[in-house]
């Protein structure tokens, strides 16, 4: 079976957790692909690029199962809380082929 590409986005919620200690997950989940950011292309063929809600992160993944995806995600977050050394909950959501999603800002 070929590989395809997948989107995953993590939703996360730390106990009693400081500023640094979300810092230092973040840069743990960044090693394994998974960004505070997320690009796309506009309405126009522009490329933008958003930053996601707190606590929230979004990567893109090859393989060749949606649930391989999910559990190579969920692995890595594990590490990262490990390595961060902070604890709580996390959410993980993978999409495959006609994945598609929306930003907005409301003021």
């Amino acid at each position: 079976m070929s590989k395809l590409t997948f989107a995953a986005t993590v939703s996360f919620s730390l106990k009693s957790a400081k500023n640094e200690e979300y810092e230092t997950l973040y840069k743990e989940l960044a090693k394994s692909g998974l960004s505070k950011f997320v690009t796309g292309v506009d309405g126009n063929n522009k490329e933008v690029t958003y930053r996601l809600p707190e606590t929230t992160v979004y990567g893109k993944f090859d393989s060749d199962t949606v649930a391989n995806v999910r559990e190579h995600v969920r692995a890595e977050v594990l590490k990262a809380y490990a390595a961060a050394k902070v604890s709580g909950e996390f959410f993980t959501a993978v999409g495959g082929t006609e994945t598609t999603w929306g930003f907005n800002t409301v003021s």
